[in-house]
């Protein structure tokens, strides 16, 4: 069995392991998928907020 059959069939099992894995925590699959969406949300706008930070400090320093 080469590295590629590994990966592969590592790639075709995710999915079902990994919903198994949390319907072992006890969380339903909406439940899991409403809170990644909730930090997937935060993490974007921190990072735009950043970005519109890094942006203004550049602005201001060009100004000068």
């Amino acid at each position: 069995m080469t590295s590629q059959d590994v990966t592969k069939a590592a790639v075709e099992a995710a999915p079902p392991v990994t919903y198994a894995a949390l319907r072992l925590f006890g969380m339903p699959l909406p439940d899991w998928v409403a809170l990644a969406t909730l930090v997937y949300i935060l993490l974007q706008a921190a990072h735009l907020i950043w970005r519109w930070r890094r942006q203004a400090r550049r602005n201001s320093s060009a100004g000068d």
